[in-house]
């Protein structure tokens, strides 16, 4: 059966709801959105012949084409910057936006003749100098590098060494700025950090042992080793017996009843009999001062000011001091010119000192490189020498006697090259009080109040 068109109703449109309700505009809006569509992309009567069409000239050249093909993919625009570009060929309805210019276009056309002038005048700003430096670099690389189908080297020939390089003085140029130089012109200069060039020590990490601790060292050997031994035990033993002289023996040794004594004098200070004395005293210092007269400065009146004969006295008194002073002044210049030879002996004995104060304060500085630092609030104690008496010492070393400890020895060498930090072994150990508390699911409840 075909499908029977129903009769349409008749519908009231006499407001506007009504009007838009039972309105049909599809017809309408379609034309609408192809007007739309062809604002936005165009329309093919605005499109010429030539886009729209090619003709196919089969007679041109291969070669131009290819070249042609290259130019126009060359002069087309980047994929990249397709977002870029306006999608609608519908104009912007904003003619007068607000465009954000950059520096150079900002600028004003005095400020542009100033630059030009200078530029023609050799003034050049930093950032045209390094465009030309770059530019200069890259003509360098081109005119260097090889051509394709080019073999004018031969890789069979010798490389010749590289010429030495001149060396320029860069003490006047800031560490930065010069590698920065060096790293955009091309000749990079390898730096390391500085936490690799700081040595920790110049010192081996494993010491060679003194040729006296063999177990079947030379006789000379072995006396050497145990005359540093003695040597060094002496030192310790002068040490104590001066420790002992300077602090032990200067204290005097008192006894109790002594000690006792002498709190008590101590803790009497201040006490009745010590005021009423003291009390004395002041009071006849008192007296004194009273009867004298003179308890303070003189009392000055307006009867006894001085007087103008007097204030002039002052005036050429002062005047003459002044006068004596720069006589003695020209006398002390003249005589000094009298005395250049010795003053020349002066400069050159105090010349002698500074470069014998100099020479000691190398001799320290290189004394210093193998000592150990003070990388902690401990010093470093080195171990006592190993060494074996002349009874002890064995000439194989099945019944050799062990002398020290190799864990101890690199454990102290390490502190000696500043690898680890100087320590020392604590023996005390923190015990601290046992806690004692009762649960509260413990408590019986017969507990008096506040215990815990």
């Amino acid at each position: 059966m075909a499908d029977v068109q129903g009769k349409r109703k008749k519908v009231s449109k006499k407001n506007k709801k009504a009007w838009r309700k039972f309105i049909d505009t599809k017809d309408v809006d379609a034309f609408l959105d192809e007007k739309r569509q062809e604002e936005r992309i165009g329309s093919f009567k605005d499109v010429p012949d030539e886009e729209l069409f090619s003709i196919d000239a089969a007679k041109k050249d291969a070669k131009e084409k290819i070249i042609a093909k290259k130019k126009e993919k060359f002069l087309r625009p980047y994929r990249c910057l397709e977002v870029l570009q306006p999608s609608s060929a519908v104009p912007d309805p904003i003619t007068k936006r607000n465009k954000g210019k950059p520096a150079e276009e900002r600028k004003s056309d005095f400020v542009k003749r100033m630059e030009e002038k200078k530029r023609l005048g050799g003034h050049w700003r930093n950032k045209h100098q390094k465009i030309i430096q770059n530019r200069n670099l890259a003509d360098v690389i081109r005119k260097d590098r090889l051509k394709k189908h080019d073999f004018t080297k031969d890789l069979w020939a010798e490389t010749p060494k590289d010429p030495p390089k001149e060396e320029v003085d860069v003490s006047w140029i800031r560490k930065g700025a010069y590698v920065h130089v060096l790293a955009n012109t091309g000749s990079r200069m390898k730096m390391r950090p500085r936490t690799m060039e700081v040595e920790t020590s110049v010192l081996t990490p494993v010491e060679a042992p003194h040729p006296g601790t063999s177990y079947n060292p030379t006789f000379h050997e072995h006396r050497e080793l145990l005359s540093k031994v003695v040597e060094d035990e002496m030192k310790v033993i002068k040490e104590e017996e001066h420790l002992d002289r300077v602090i032990t023996n200067m204290i005097p040794k008192v006894t109790r009843e002594e000690v006792e004594e002498n709190w008590l004098k101590e803790m009497s200070q201040g006490l009745p009999e010590f005021a009423e004395q003291k009390e004395g005293e002041d009071s006849g210092v008192e007296e004194d001062s009273v009867e004298s007269g003179h308890v303070g400065n003189p009392i000055v009146t307006r009867d006894k000011k001085k007087t103008l004969q007097k204030r002039r006295k002052i005036r050429e008194a002062k005047a003459e001091i002044i006068k004596r002073r720069e006589a003695k002044l020209e006398k002390k210049k003249l005589s000094d010119i009298e005395r250049v030879k010795l003053l020349k002996k002066d400069i050159s004995k105090r010349d002698q000192k500074l470069e014998m104060l100099r020479k000691k304060r190398e001799r320290v500085k290189k004394a210093k490189i193998v000592q150990p630092k003070m990388l902690s609030s401990h010093k470093f104690e080195p171990l006592e020498m190993e060494f074996s008496m002349k009874n002890d010492l064995a000439g194989n070393l099945r019944n050799i006697k062990p002398e020290g400890s190799v864990l101890k020895d690199r454990f102290k060498r390490m502190q000696e090259r500043n690898v680890i930090e100087t320590r020392i072994r604590q023996k005390k150990k923190l015990k601290y009080k046992r806690k004692v508390f009762e649960k509260a699911s413990h408590k019986m409840g017969w507990e008096p109040k506040g215990y815990d």
